[in-house]
């Protein structure tokens, strides 16, 4: 789930809004200056019964940039750096920038989201997750931050401290699809089948369209450990349309899958994901989508 490709885009226009602020107030300064100087020099044009006044003698100085706006916009370059770092699986500079973001803005949830993933895919999963624990102050950046720190716990075999870290995230952030279905996932890995039935069954019940990406995967995931493949694959084949290419790679990539992947009657099942994934990774600046 990449923190950096949302379907809801709320990351993306945060980030620019932050950047159309700062441009925005250079942009100000500027248009002011010229309406200043567009208004003097028309002043200074000769009229009858006046002096004639020479355009140098009126100058209006450019405003200087503020610090805070100087360093807001450091920052917001480094995070354009940093999405590309991320995207493109540079870890060692994805790490360089997010330090450097840090250094100006301790509490960034974006750059301490973006140094556990950078320490986490170097081996060092325990300082992500001390780095994971940092972006959670971040409004914005928590339920990325707690869906990454679930990842971790389940491959630790921690699943019930993943369980809390998913359902906390999709109240922070109830419109994320990979988080409802890692969330259902997890539950099945753990055992809980009749919950996650009961919660299917209500999505069943409710009809909702829109919620169909929610429970389509887990559904696929319980037809096949019921060994019902001819289901699995109406489910599988369901959430492949409604779901983008990365979301889907993303999701059918998760560990509870691999027992069926690797085995030759279910293997015809994960074809599609493994061409989804391949297209993902042909296009440049993409990644897996977390939030979406």
């Amino acid at each position: 789930m990449g923190f950096w490709d949302k379907q809801d885009k709320r990351y993306t226009q945060a980030r620019s809004a932050l950047i159309f602020s700062v441009v925005a107030v250079g942009v100000s300064a500027v248009l002011v200056a010229a309406i200043v100087m567009m208004t003097a020099r028309k002043q200074s044009q000769p009229r009858k019964n006046t002096i004639e006044m020479s355009a140098e003698a009126v100058e209006v100085p450019m405003p200087t940039p503020r610090p805070a706006d100087l360093k807001q916009a450091r920052i917001s370059a480094w995070q354009e750096q940093l999405l590309t770092s991320v995207q493109e699986n540079h870890w060692p500079e994805a790490e360089v920038l997010a330090r450097q973001i840090l250094n100006e803005d301790p509490e960034n949830g974006t750059a301490w989201v973006a140094l556990a993933q950078a320490q986490s895919q170097t081996g060092r999963e325990q300082e992500a997750m001390d780095s994971l624990s940092r972006a959670l102050s971040d409004q914005e950046s928590a339920p990325y931050a707690l869906y990454l720190r679930s990842t971790l716990l389940r491959k630790n075999g921690d699943l019930q401290s993943a369980i809390v870290d998913l359902e906390r995230a999709s109240e922070l952030d109830p419109g994320s699809i990979a988080i409802w279905n890692i969330l259902l996932l997890a539950k099945i890995e753990a055992g809980r089948d009749q919950e996650v039935r009961n919660i299917i069954l209500g999505y069943v019940k409710a009809g909702i369209p829109s919620q169909e990406s929610r429970w389509l995967l887990p559904a696929a995931a319980m037809a096949l450990k019921d060994e019902k493949p001819g289901l699995a694959a109406r489910f599988f084949e369901a959430f492949e349309q409604i779901s983008s290419a990365s979301l889907s790679a993303e999701l059918l990539a998760d560990p509870i899958f691999d027992p069926y992947r690797d085995e030759e009657r279910w293997r015809h099942l994960f074809a599609g994901s493994r061409k989804n994934e391949q297209k993902t990774s042909e296009r440049p600046g993409t990644s897996p989508a977390a939030g979406q």
